[in-house]
């Protein structure tokens, strides 16, 4: 009998337990919320709300900022070679008068007589109006004019020598009266010249002045002369361009004498070989 109470005491103690431990158990936990959800909120919510903790964020490092500057090493400059100066091109006007100064091209030996250009008839019927000259008073240049069809064109240039002070070479337009000689004498200056053809009474076109009536004997000052107002009124020319007048321009030809705007491609063009 006493076993039998001990038992039921027993019982009783063990169901007054169990009924705080259930009773505690839905205190905690809220109507309608299943274990699941307590679960979610438990993981929502990590930290205790009876915890004084506080975790420490974690900062993630600026890898930007953190990297240094790589240092850039300064190039040398190198130094930019100065350009040479290009020369300064001929004009058209020189290139154009260049092709036409025949006489620019032959040696001096050949220009003074001593050797002779080979020879250069362009007028085998003798007509007057083929050709038709200017002298240049202004830049020392006879330019001979060729007709083709009902027009004149510049053919071809030659340096000159032209009238000093007190003997200038007259001015106007002249025929050529037909005279020529082929190696004359000039007794009042006592020399010669070669390939005389005559413009106008004394004036003549002729070549570089000789002391003797021989090649080889021309003068040298005559020769430096071209280019320069040195005569005594006629028109002297190398002997390769005084032998083409007198080969080309027959008697009515004619020739024109005036002064001109300053050429300076003209003159340039014209320049014969310096005789050394």
């Amino acid at each position: 009998m006493k076993k039998l109470l001990l038992i039921l005491l027993s019982l009783l103690v063990l169901l007054s337990g169990c009924t705080e431990v259930i009773s505690a158990a839905v205190q905690t936990s809220p109507v309608g919320t299943n274990s699941t959800d307590q679960t979610q909120m438990i993981t929502k919510n990590p930290i205790s709300s009876q915890t004084s903790e506080v975790l420490t964020p974690i900062i993630t490092p600026d890898v930007t900022s953190s990297v240094l500057p790589v240092e850039t090493t300064k190039a040398t400059p190198t130094a930019t070679p100065k350009a040479k100066p290009t020369p300064t091109p001929a004009s058209s006007n020189y290139l154009y008068y260049k092709k036409l100064a025949v006489s620019s091209n032959y040696t001096v030996k050949q220009l003074v007589g001593i050797t002779a250009v080979p020879d250069q008839y362009e007028n085998p019927t003798k007509d007057p109006t083929l050709f038709k000259i200017t002298v240049d008073l202004t830049n020392k240049v006879a330019k001979v004019y060729k007709k083709v069809g009902n027009e004149y064109v510049l053919y071809r240039l030659m340096i000159c020598t032209t009238g000093m002070s007190g003997y200038s070479t007259p001015k106007g337009t002249f025929a050529m009266p037909g005279y020529y000689v082929r190696f004359g004498y000039f007794s009042k200056y006592n020399c010669y010249a070669q390939y005389w053809s005559q413009i106008k009474g004394q004036i003549l076109f002729h070549s570089i002045l000789f002391s003797r009536r021989e090649n080889t004997a021309y003068r040298a000052t005559s020769y430096r002369n071209l280019g320069k107002a040195a005569s005594h009124g006629c028109v002297r020319l190398s002997v390769p361009d005084a032998k083409w007048v007198y080969d080309n321009c027959p008697k009515g030809t004619l020739v024109t004498i005036n002064s001109f705007a300053k050429d300076a491609d003209l003159v340039k063009a014209v320049q014969l070989p310096v005789l050394k």
